[in-house]
């Protein structure tokens, strides 16, 4: 099953009187292309419509429908774990790196997923470091690596000839 097909599953399990635009809309797919798909799973035995009118249908997610949606949402929790697993064991190793050359560090970044991970790590870790948003807020830089996840940062940090570590290349 595509990721399109379960986003549509994904909006009939938590509204069961939606129509197609109202699909399109929530999914960032077009009218047609939504149409197509819950024909599809229609077929599949995913959906079942219901005609409440001349003009109107419902979309009813059946138990096999269900059930699919629950395996796909399984495989993508599961697939997720395991990259933050692996991207917590770099940070691990990049961290133990920059303990053994004496580096403080700075993590430099917007708020999110990502952030969250990298702080986390480090407080597990019980390294010091200064979590920064800016790097105009970056006062010295001798003697720090900043963490970074977000390549818009990385030209001023190389104008104030910072040392930095992109977690996420």
């Amino acid at each position: 099953m595509k990721e399109n097909e379960i986003n549509i599953l994904e909006v009939l399990s938590s509204e069961s009187n939606v129509s197609q635009r109202e699909i399109a809309k929530k999914t960032n797919m077009s009218l047609g292309m939504v149409n197509t798909l819950i024909k599809k799973c229609v077929k599949k035995g995913f959906i079942k419509v219901e005609n409440l009118s001349s003009r109107n249908v419902r979309y009813i997610l059946t138990p096999k429908g269900i059930e699919e949606k629950a395996r796909k949402t399984l495989e993508y929790v599961s697939k997720s774990y395991r990259a933050i697993q692996i991207i917590n064991t770099y940070i691990k190793e990049v961290t133990q790196e920059q303990i053994s050359k004496e580096k403080k560090i700075i993590v430099l970044g917007s708020n999110g997923e990502m952030k969250e991970i990298i702080v986390q790590t480090l407080k597990d870790m019980e390294v010091e470091f200064e979590v920064l948003e800016k790097v105009e807020e970056i006062k010295d830089v001798y003697n720090k690596v900043i963490y970074t996840w977000e390549t818009m940062y990385e030209d001023k940090l190389i104008d104030q000839s910072a040392q930095y570590i992109n977690l996420m290349k």
